[in-house]
């Protein structure tokens, strides 16, 4: 694609193609071949994150990696070095890795049962995105906040080497933990919707795989059934609102406090910044 603003405008389109409907390959294949993405071979939507105060190519975000051959996770050390790996996932969902000069340490969370508790249906209004809000805050938020602290702690490490985190798909547990980062970084609602959104062309090449798996999940009655496209999808409005939403649980406090912030220009994701102190445990002089 000749220009970062005809990219923008194809995305534009793409990003809202059902993960019933595939993109064509050659699209996927030149958008993939751009940063933020990685040139890792059979990777797994694994990109960098990055913000105003966050440099690029420090944090990255990816889908499973159990799947990828010795040659391609010798890479994200070699290439890219990563020392530390944060696992959302339980082992039911991955093989345990275990890579040479990368630590990895692994949240299995305890949010499983909101999930399940959720209906597909309950996605089937407003692009779901109340059902998100639930899914996010209730199961994410609550369920990962241990393996959360310990990914901030080490993002204030100086040293160490760049992280890598990741979830099954590096849509949902992936998205929540990146959108956290961003925002403290002073992201804008745009870049931040955009990273999220990304998730639809990263996991592109992998979709009837993921496809196959949402099908045992949801069971005899298929992929057609009414909030499932929605549940899969990877709209940037939604993400943005679990961070006003978390604005308005834990925002109101930290107004007052936002001098400790000085990097941070903007009131805007306070929510998280409150979350970060009263949910974790971070003081003011540790974030």
């Amino acid at each position: 694609m000749a220009s970062a603003s005809g990219v923008k405008l194809t995305l534009s389109d793409l990003l809202q193609t059902p993960t019933s409907q595939s993109v064509p390959a050659d699209i996927v294949k030149s958008i993939l071949s751009q940063p933020p993405f990685l040139n890792v071979p059979y990777a797994l939507n694994l990109r960098t994150i990055s913000a105003p105060l966050l440099p690029s190519n420090r944090i990255f975000r990816s889908g499973s990696l159990s799947h990828l051959p010795s040659s391609s996770l010798a890479l994200l050390s070699s290439q890219h070095n990563v020392k530390t790996i944060y696992s959302f996932m339980s082992p039911s969902e991955e093989s345990i890795l275990e890579l040479d000069n990368i630590e990895i340490i692994r949240d299995e969370g305890n949010g499983n049962s909101v999930v399940r508790n959720i209906s597909i249906a309950d996605f089937a209004g407003e692009g779901g995105k109340t059902a998100f809000v639930k899914m996010y805050g209730e199961g994410i938020l609550k369920g990962y906040k241990n393996g959360i602290r310990k990914l901030f702690e080490k993002i204030g490490e100086i040293e160490g080497g760049n992280i890598l985190f990741h979830c099954t798909a590096g849509k949902d547990r992936t998205g929540v933990v990146a959108a956290l980062i961003l925002a403290f970084f002073g992201a804008s609602e745009e870049e931040i919707a955009l990273d999220y959104a990304l998730t639809r062309i990263g996991t592109e090449p992998h979709r009837e795989r993921l496809l196959q798996g949402m099908l045992k999940w949801v069971g005899e009655k298929g992929l057609e059934q009414p909030g499932l496209d929605d549940l899969s999808s990877a709209k940037g409005e939604n993400i943005i609102a679990i961070l006003n939403w978390m604005d308005a649980e834990w925002g109101s406090d930290m107004e007052q406090n936002v001098n400790c912030y000085e990097y941070v220009k903007s009131r805007r994701w306070n929510g998280v910044k409150g979350w970060l102190n009263k949910e974790c445990g971070f003081e003011n002089n540790e974030l």
